[in-house]
């Protein structure tokens, strides 16, 4: 068992990891929000972050914000890092857990950084096929409310 934090953008994949990992054993303790002030962030997932503290007091997990005020991704990696080093400290965490479904970019990121700072990453939901992953969610019985749908998913036929 491992004491893991969670990136955390209130989303189905980022509960639906917390859940897994929980599952195969690993103690979650803190929920990690990386808020971008530009709308434009290659990191970071933020559709609807303001919530995540009200999820956070309803999944009973302690949470931590943190603020991305830059595009460039090496100062979104710079304030990732920053992030990690100061819950590795508070909550003395040995790894994190992301939500992180198919983007290469994202995880290799994320695997950077923690890989400089001796952290493990579990990425339960990695490369899940889509009907599948949606077959474990309504097994589960999660509950999904659809907030929000960006243009370029929506196809046309």
């Amino acid at each position: 068992m491992m004491k893991l934090a969670s990136l955390y953008s209130g989303g189905k994949d980022s509960n639906y990891s917390i859940f897994e990992m929980k599952k195969r054993g690993h103690d979650v303790v803190c929920l990690i929000s990386i808020i971008p002030m530009i709308s434009d962030s290659l990191l970071f997932h933020f559709p609807n972050i303001r919530f995540t503290g009200i999820l956070a007091q309803s999944i009973e997990l302690p949470m931590r914000n943190f603020q991305s005020n830059s595009s460039e991704l090496s100062d979104e990696v710079l304030v990732l890092e920053k992030a990690l080093v100061s819950i590795k400290d508070e909550f003395g965490v040995q790894g994190i857990v992301h939500g992180g479904i198919s983007s290469n970019f994202q995880k290799r990121n994320i695997e950077t950084v923690c890989k400089k700072l001796r952290l493990s990453v579990f990425s339960p939901l990695w490369k899940l096929d889509p009907s599948s992953y949606l077959h474990k969610l309504i097994d589960q019985k999660f509950e999904i409310v659809i907030v929000g749908v960006s243009h370029c998913w929506i196809m046309i036929t």
